[in-house]
């Protein structure tokens, strides 16, 4: 039984050249820990396959990772589109006041005290993330996740308090 703890971090989008570089669309702020890292998850054929990271850089703002082994355009095609992975194990740690997003996905969701919703999932858009929080009555709000909005996280207990001076102004989806 395979007990390790997965977490969405890119998505493969293209080649860049013939050497197998790949330019990814990265998944939150995760894009620096790539160097960090010497090995990657990506889901192939129904399971999550060991990549070994070979070389990574930035094209503009994009992320560029080679795979050991993976030394041309045939040798990588088959990975657009596919998402990547890192593992609990191998993530880079956090920091002071820094966590894993997928580490607050069911966190109950506060506006001032009272309870607003569940965090039912996180998207990435360029300009900031935004929190996708299930109402009681099962409508959707999004959040920006910015400090605005946010007031503060209590990881160990779960929960999320939006700063109630701020007007969410929102349109139930």
């Amino acid at each position: 039984m395979n007990t390790r703890e997965f977490f969405l971090i890119a998505e493969i989008k293209s080649t860049v050249n013939t050497e197998g570089y790949l330019r990814l669309s990265s998944i939150s702020d995760f894009s620096e820990r790539f160097s960090t890292l010497d090995f990657v998850f990506i889901d192939v054929f129904g399971d999550k396959r060991k990549f070994f990271v070979e070389g990574f850089y930035f094209s503009g703002k994009h992320p560029v990772i080679k795979f050991k082994n993976f030394d041309s355009i045939e040798d990588v095609e088959f990975l657009i589109d596919k998402k990547i992975f890192g593992d609990r194990e191998n993530l880079a740690e956090t920091g002071e006041n820094e966590f894993i997003v997928n580490d607050l996905i069911g966190a109950d969701v506060y506006y001032g005290v009272e309870f607003f919703g569940k965090l039912k999932e996180i998207e990435s858009y360029p300009g900031n993330d935004v929190f996708v929080v299930e109402k009681p009555d099962g409508n959707e709000i999004l959040v920006p996740s910015v400090k605005e909005f946010i007031e503060r996280v209590d990881l160990e207990n779960k929960r999320i308090y939006l700063n109630p001076g701020k007007d969410l102004n929102y349109d139930e989806v």
